[in-house]
């Protein structure tokens, strides 16, 4: 019996089930998507590109990425479908533009907004409001510390101070 090997030059992965329901929430698949894609230039490929695995990685319906980027679902749908009749061109502009404003919001990758950071950034901004002091504790590991750097880099503005006290939790005084 021979077996035949044959070698491809096609950079796109092999289509796995995993790929085949990444995009299940987007109305397209992964391969569906990537053969669309090669109907659009480079720089278009890019853009459309990121904004179809950010919803995959992210678990993002059509809506969630249309609240991201300011473009409408139904649009985002049909660029990703490659039957979009509109202006391409304007649309791949705004995608790019909300890209540069969200990976600058983002800043920090490696830090995910979890519900413990989403309430603890909330009682932050009424300590600020209010000209307050927060004392927080919890058990050690959960990420306190983590999420106050976080905070403080995207609202340090100077008057907000942090004291640590390890194993006694950490302080936030404005």
């Amino acid at each position: 019996m021979t077996t035949a090997i044959t070698a491809t030059t096609d950079p796109r992965p092999a289509a796995t089930t995993q790929m085949l329901a990444a995009g299940r929430h987007l109305g397209i698949s992964s391969p569906e998507f990537y053969d669309v894609l090669e109907k659009y230039t480079e720089d278009r490929k890019e853009t459309l590109a990121y904004w179809f695995e950010t919803g995959c990685d992210r678990n993002w319906g059509l809506s969630e990425l249309s609240r991201q980027s300011g473009v409408h679902s139904t649009t985002i749908s049909r660029l990703f479908r490659g039957i979009y009749e509109g202006d391409v061109a304007a649309q791949i502009s705004k995608l790019s533009t909300a890209r540069a404003n969200l990976c600058e919001a983002i800043g920090n990758p490696d830090f995910i907004m979890t519900s413990l950071a989403r309430e603890m950034f909330e009682t932050f901004d009424k300590t600020r409001a209010l000209r307050n002091v927060t004392i927080m504790w919890g058990p050690m590991g959960i990420g306190k510390t983590t999420i106050i750097a976080e905070y403080l880099r995207l609202h340090g503005h100077g008057q907000t101070f942090v004291v640590r006290s390890p194993g006694h939790g950490c302080t936030l005084y404005y």
